[in-house]
């Protein structure tokens, strides 16, 4: 794929910025990779801890996502997670997405109770390079900024995929529909080999694709293989990856050709809203 290798991170969690005890990151993307680049990374979290993660923010908005990770019960979390911004503090025990306005004091205060690891991923919903720095929790203000959890697949227009039977689980959608400001994203589990896909589309904005895998004690290891189609060429992907891809490139379709155990795949944008035109719901066959 030399083409295209600069849009994709395959297994390398070289740019990860966060840390976290028993965070063990898998896949990360610099937004530095080329102009508009989305940043990205995610992972496992493995460990409870308290207290251990100061109070930052950033110049870009953020979008945080908690999936559970068993595969019996994947809207639980077997655990809960406390999430702080500014003086607030909420709990989650369901896979939810945090949304987090650029220069917002937050962080990830605590994760207790945690009986499977948690999948995480983070995005940022501005392109480039981004930087965090420590908030002063004395200035600290509630009801500053416009945040928010948000649990379930709630599309804006009412539409949901269509796939084969047994092929998805659907999990989260995100956007401004729901809560102010919030960027598109979707999330769901493939949970079976495919050989359809959404058919070859473009967009007017950079969207940012990703492929994690379930199994946190083979964190190396998506658990498939995936054929993910740039035009006529394809990537072969068959770890964590994380893909940005600039505005108007065609892409899609999404096929699976093997499947060892469910995947975690997202797609999302800095887009606060983003409804489809159709052209993606139009599956195929390769």
């Amino acid at each position: 794929m030399p083409n295209f290798s600069k849009y994709i991170s395959i297994n390398d969690p070289a740019a990860a910025k966060l840390r976290l005890p028993g965070y063990l990151p898998t896949a990360s993307l610099s937004g530095g990779r080329f102009p508009g680049c989305l940043a990205a990374e995610g992972g496992f979290l493995t460990e409870s801890f308290e207290n251990a993660a100061p109070l930052t923010c950033a110049g870009t908005a953020f979008l945080y996502m908690f999936v559970g990770s068993d595969r019996a019960n994947p809207e639980s979390l077997n655990a809960q997670i406390e999430f702080q911004v500014e003086g607030e503090t909420v709990t989650l025990a369901k896979t939810t997405s945090v949304y987090v306005p650029a220069n917002a004091p937050h962080r990830i205060k605590a994760v207790s109770g945690l009986a499977h690891p948690i999948i995480f991923i983070r995005l940022a919903a501005t392109g480039g390079e981004f930087e965090e720095t420590a908030a002063e929790s004395p200035e600290l203000q509630d009801g500053a900024y416009v945040w928010g959890s948000q649990d379930g697949y709630v599309p804006p227009d009412g539409r949901y995929p269509e796939a084969p039977e047994g092929f998805l689980r659907l999990l989260l959608y995100s956007g401004s529909h729901r809560i102010p400001g919030a960027p598109y994203c979707e999330l769901m589990w493939f949970l079976t080999k495919n050989d359809t896909g959404p058919a070859p589309h473009t967009h007017e904005f950079p969207e940012i694709i990703g492929f994690f895998g379930s199994d946190a004690k083979a964190p190396d290891t998506l658990g498939a293989n995936v054929r993910f189609y740039f035009g006529e060429e394809y990537a072969a992907i068959d770890k964590p990856a994380l893909i940005c891809i600039p505005a108007g490139i065609n892409h899609a379709p999404i096929i699976v050709p093997e499947m060892n155990t469910p995947i975690i795949h997202f797609s999302a944008s800095g887009a606060v809203s983003y409804v489809k035109d159709g052209a993606e719901d139009n599956f195929f066959t390769v």
